[in-house]
């Protein structure tokens, strides 16, 4: 018989709320043993129901085998990503109870990693409302860009589960993306706050929840070496660090992966100044990105001018990249007094080169007219040429332009049309 944490009184058996004082009753995982919130659902643990009848569901129906595979399934999902073999074991086990709450969001969850278009169609067909299939649908919609849908679905979610802390994670994911997708640094950096105020994980499930986060941080290159086109977000690495100062274990690890990316690029620093003293312009390039992203690495701050010596050597022969690196510096004056002209000079001299970023920014130059006169054709013109090497911005800031730019075309018809009307009612009346 247990006691009531607050007054003492003895509680019944599956008692949910003390009946002298009305303090919530904490719960025990059945399967794994953890303590868990009053109400709780489904452990975070290891993802079993906790009501009586979720549990004897599952007891009762699943076969010895199919307990055996459902147990597997569950414990390697939150660290293996051979979600094939995931999907051979819980596939079989969802076929035969389609409804039984837990099967089926393991279900769900591993179906969305295995086959995303299969889990687009599936989760279009539930109107069932358990937290694992709105996290499911919220995940769906973020990576088909769906962002408006995904940030509903995750109020709707809030409001049933307000302290969850995996849709905390969820949100701090969707904010990435919207700002990666929109080139906004405050959303990122919206997101990244969210997680330094997330507590930090107390179970597999929000580890591995968690750790995607920095997957997220990596595939989006918010924070890149190269050819980043989210180059100047250097700002991310200071919020990893601060979740990281935190106790985070996987801000830790991401941090220490990207230490070891950047010392490795150390060691390569002599034989990459060699060969760019001996003038080879790709190795100036190089030299120029060390100068300009390790030194932010160390001291959040770069070396310029090194970094503009170098992109300028290797622009002024005729390396595209460079030049597109040296043009971004004066027009977004990162390091150096901002001067559009020659931001736009060397922009061209990189797009003529075929160099689809420097074409896209010559494009968004025109269309926003910042440091030349707005120009819907040149923004056209640059933003398709971009689009046809498969620039994704380009290609939507076309769309988005060409639809803009016939609006004074259709202007100047209806002024057209109204002009002749006009004449052809005055000679009537004049009749």
């Amino acid at each position: 018989m247990a006691n009531c944490t607050n007054c003492g009184a003895e509680l019944n058996e599956n008692q949910k709320f003390c009946s002298e004082c009305g303090t919530p009753v904490n719960q025990i995982c059945k399967n794994c043993g953890i303590e868990l919130k009053a109400g709780t659902k489904f452990c975070p643990e290891c993802g079993t129901a906790q009501s009586e009848n979720h549990v004897n569901k599952t007891n009762d129906n699943l076969s010895t085998l199919e307990k055996i595979n459902f147990e597997k399934a569950s414990k390697e999902f939150l660290t293996s990503t051979n979600y094939e073999r995931l999907l051979g074991l819980i596939k079989p086990v969802y076929e035969k109870h389609q409804h039984n709450e837990e099967v089926l969001s393991l279900y769900l969850r591993i179906l969305l990693d295995a086959d995303f278009e299969e889990a687009k169609k599936f989760l279009e067909r539930i109107t069932d409302e358990y937290l694992d299939v709105y996290f499911c649908k919220i995940k769906a919609c973020m990576l088909d860009n769906e962002f408006t849908e995904a940030e509903e679905l995750l109020d709707k979610a809030d409001t049933k589960w307000p302290e969850n802390k995996i849709l905390k994670y969820v949100r701090t994911e969707l904010l990435l993306r919207i700002g990666a997708e929109t080139e906004n640094q405050e959303c990122i950096a919206d997101g990244l706050e969210l997680l330094c105020n997330t507590e930090n994980p107390e179970n597999k499930r929000e580890e591995s929840e968690c750790r995607k986060i920095f997957v997220v941080i990596d595939d989006l290159e918010l924070y890149d070496m190269h050819d980043s086109e989210l180059h100047d977000y250097i700002f991310v690495l200071e919020f990893i660090k601060r979740v990281a100062d935190n106790g985070n274990l996987c801000a830790q690890s991401y941090l220490g992966f990207l230490y070891d990316k950047f010392n490795e690029l150390e060691r390569d620093y002599e034989k990459i100044w060699m060969r760019a003293e001996q003038g080879d312009m790709v190795a100036q390039y190089k030299l120029g990105t060390l100068y300009e992203n390790f030194y932010k690495i160390i001291n959040f701050k770069g070396n310029y001018r090194e970094t503009i010596k170098w992109y300028r050597k290797s622009a002024e022969q005729g390396y595209e990249v460079a030049q597109y690196c040296l043009g971004r510096m004066y027009y977004y004056g990162d390091g150096i007094s901002q001067n559009y002209k020659e931001g736009l000079k060397w922009f061209l001299e990189s797009a003529e080169q075929n160099y689809a970023e420097a074409q896209y920014s010559l494009g968004h130059a025109y269309e926003e007219g910042i440091g030349v006169e707005s120009n819907y054709d040149e923004a056209i013109k640059w933003y398709e040429k971009a689009a046809e090497q498969g620039h994704s911005k380009a290609k939507r800031a076309l769309d988005n332009l060409k639809k803009r730019g016939r609006l004074p075309d259709l202007f100047e018809e209806f002024e057209r049309i109204d002009s002749g009307m006009k004449i052809i009612r005055s000679k009537n009346f004049d009749e």
